[in-house]
């Protein structure tokens, strides 16, 4: 793997084809909003491994909003996240108005997938356990996505993480 800084031009380098020859094995969902002209199950050619691609919108790549959206997925990539699916390839091509972002694929499957495993289970569908452990990890990638790689001073203070129902809801006003 390459070791890469952000310092080095290559986060804001666009390619115009992707580097990577990719098949595509299914469509996983139609056209939605968010940079969602389709969403593809897609393997490497050269190692079959799967991945997923987001196809994006005319209008989208029109605007500008597909390559802001490549070199922020290229800048929190580098050094990657645990909680921040990396960007693993990309192209647009505006003069035929096509571009697509491929992603390393959740290997823990969909949320939908984790739902319906709960659902079919003996267990509670969602406790406050894993709402509090989905919340740090919410936390843990926004606070990277703000600070970047390199948090500094005030990323490091720790933060009281064992809130209690009660705190929340004094706080609120609920």
């Amino acid at each position: 793997m390459i070791k890469r800084r952000h310092s080095d031009p290559w986060w804001k380098e666009v390619r115009t084809k992707p580097e990577r020859k990719w098949i595509v094995d299914k469509r996983i969902t139609n056209d939605g909003g968010g940079m969602n002209g389709g969403i593809y199950l897609v393997r490497d050619a050269k190692t079959d491994k799967e991945y997923i691609e987001k196809r994006a919108k005319r209008e989208d790549i029109s605007s500008g909003f597909t390559v802001q959206e490549i070199l922020i997925l290229k800048f929190l990539s580098c050094p990657p996240h645990p909680n921040i699916t990396p960007i693993v390839d990309h192209f647009v091509d505006t003069r035929n108005k096509k571009a697509s972002i491929y992603l390393e694929r959740a290997n823990r499957g969909s949320l939908m997938d984790f739902i319906d495993a709960r659902r079919e289970s003996d267990k509670v569908l969602f406790n406050e356990l894993d709402v509090w452990e989905w919340f740090i990890m919410l936390f843990d990638a926004m606070s990277y996505c703000h600070f970047g790689p390199h948090q500094g001073e005030e990323a490091e203070k720790d933060w009281n993480k064992t809130a209690s129902r009660h705190q929340v809801r004094q706080h609120t006003g609920h």
